[in-house]
Parts: C-alpha cells; structure tokens; sequence
C-alpha cells in the first residue's frame, strides 16, 4: 500500500506568513476537512486534533454519508482564521489511491500526524482533542448502530453452510472446520465403459482399435477368423511360427 504524503499549498503558506496572529499567536486554525473522490467533493467535516511536538500535529476527523457508500482519495485541509476558508493543505496516497470508504452504515475515521519542515507547528491551532472523547464518541454510536452489525453479519458465511461434493469428488461438509475435496477413485476401463461420472467415481471412453484408429483391441486365440479388428495372441503366432520352421521343401524335379 502505497505512503500517505501531505501537500502545503501556495495559499496555506502564504496564510501561515500573511495572516495576522490572534491573541494566543496562531496564524493558522485548521477547522475542517474537505473529503474528495477523484474531483468531487463528497463532504465537509470538523476537524480535531492535537499538538505532538514544535513540528508535529495529529489530527482526526469523523467521515459519515447519509445516503450514498463512497471511497475518497484525498483530504484537503481548510484553514479560517483569517475569516475565509483557505485550502491550507492536501492529504493522499502517494499513488493517488483510496484512503477508505464510507457508507450509510460504515463511518470513516481519519487520523493522520502531520509533520511540517517549513511552518512550525506553534503557528496552527487546532480544536483539542486527546483522543479519548473521539474515540468514546465513536463508541457509543457505533453501539447504537445494530445496522452496521447486520451488514456485517449478513456478509459472514454461517458455520451451518454446507459444501457437497459434486458427482467424481469425495469430502466437504459443513464449516465447523476445515474441508477438502478430492477427486474420486477412478473405475477401470473397459472396451465398453463411457465418458460419465458416478457419485464418487469416473470412467472414460477409449476409441476401439481397427485398420484405420489406434485403440484398444481384443486378443484372438486362433488362426481361423478374418476379423481385421482383432490381434493374434503370442501363442498362435508361435503355432505359425512353428509350422514354417517344421514345414518341408518342395522340390520339383521337372514341369507338368
């Protein structure tokens, strides 16, 4: 997954440099958060958070839809304290993509330590927020949420689902534990047996053997038959063998 960088922009520099401090010396208020999707804007969100050290900040912002289940991919940060709300920052992946995504019965919340190398962080002020009211919050409406359980659970597979195995595989069974499938004990081949399968076995068709189609054949024990679809045995090709061996010359002494 790709790194999350963050982009200062021209105008939240120039704000952090021009705008006039209040009275506890901030230049820069980050309120809200500004959610997008490709170059749609899906929303606006408050925006809390925390200072960390002189360079860091961390920041948090709860992202909900109404209606619609939605991924962004980049979250502008909006600075007011100069009384406009000023694109001061850009969060995304490195690789342009998705942050998460948000649903009617999903929140998002987005957190982030933003680390700054040429503004200091005693500039920027920022809605306090240890974390644990954040977080306590988002607790209790996500007990109050029993939608959101049940789109979760809806998507569960239940242990009681069955898995058969089809007709030539043996195993499966139900998912109160592992299962496997294997393929069943092929049955012997036949001059006659088919394509098919059984519940726990297959066959297959072999092509018979003749002058023109290689395949199975049949032994004939005999020298008599002129079936061109059957093979000699070794025993009476051992009889022919014999008989010109054994058999006698003819010899013929003059014409008829």
């Amino acid at each position: 997954m790709s790194e999350i960088i963050t982009t200062i922009t021209t105008a939240g520099y120039q704000a952090s440099v021009n705008n006039a401090p209040d009275a506890d010396g901030f230049r820069i208020k980050l309120q809200y958060a500004d959610i997008y999707s490709g170059s749609t804007k899906k929303g606006r969100f408050e925006v809390k958070g925390a200072k960390i050290s002189n360079n860091q900040i961390r920041i948090r912002a709860v992202i909900t839809s109404e209606s619609e289940e939605y991924s962004y991919d980049s979250v502008r940060l909006i600075e007011t304290l100069s009384g406009k709300a000023i694109h001061f920052a850009t969060i995304k992946r490195k690789d342009n993509g998705v942050l998460d995504f948000v649903s009617p019965s999903k929140k998002s919340t987005f957190s982030f330590n933003l680390t700054f190398s040429t503004i200091s962080a005693d500039k920027i002020t920022i809605i306090q927020d240890d974390g644990n009211s954040l977080a306590l919050a988002e607790l209790d409406t996500h007990k109050q949420a029993s939608e959101a359980h049940e789109e979760l659970f809806s998507k569960k597979a239940n242990n009681t689902l069955t898995l058969t195995a089809g007709n030539g595989l043996t195993g499966g069974g139900n998912l109160t534990a592992n299962r496997t499938f294997a393929l069943g004990t092929p049955s012997s081949i036949t001059a006659s047996t088919t394509n098919s399968v059984t519940a726990d076995s297959h066959t297959h068709e072999v092509d018979k053997a003749s002058t023109t189609v290689a395949g199975i054949v049949q032994l004939y024990n005999g020298v008599d038959s002129s079936n061109t679809a059957r093979a000699l045995t070794a025993a009476q090709g051992k009889v022919l063998n014999d008989k010109i061996t054994n058999a006698k010359p003819v010899v013929y002494t003059g014409l008829d």
